[in-house]
């Protein structure tokens, strides 16, 4: 329902099941990776897929890693971002989405930094500006 109009949401057909989960992953200053997923964590022995990245422009490899119950095979998965400059981590998550059988449907970024089309096209980039128009 909207909040302001009292207009209740309409769809047309039969109802979109769709269901979006945000993952932010991230690092601490010790450089820990960290996976902060919207719905609730419990604590317990989830199984865990896991994923290596390639080197990045530090030539630092991650190791990156997400709940199997998070994404399943029924999932689509685009990745957002602000910048990509190797795509190291994002070949990372790709690696996760495909061990999770998922449909991996692209990376989106504001500024693609990538200097190898190779890369580009694997992760299936859409960006706003390349790096040389900045």
């Amino acid at each position: 329902m909207n909040p302001v109009t009292g207009a209740r949401a309409r769809c047309s057909g039969s109802p979109a099941k769709t269901r979006a989960r945000g993952l932010r992953v991230g690092h601490t200053p010790s450089g820990e990776q960290v996976t902060r997923a919207s719905p609730r964590r419990r604590a317990g022995g989830a199984a865990w897929l896991q994923a290596r990245t390639p080197p990045d422009h530090h030539d630092k490899q991650l190791d990156l890693g997400i709940r199997r119950d998070l994404v399943g095979s029924a999932d689509r998965v685009l990745l957002v971002d602000d910048w990509v400059a190797t795509g190291g981590q994002a070949l990372g998550a790709r690696a996760l989405v495909e061990q999770a059988d998922a449909t991996w449907l692209g990376l989106a970024v504001l500024v693609d930094g990538l200097t190898e089309p190779a890369v580009r096209r694997r992760l299936g980039v859409r960006s706003l500006l390349h790096i040389r128009e900045l």
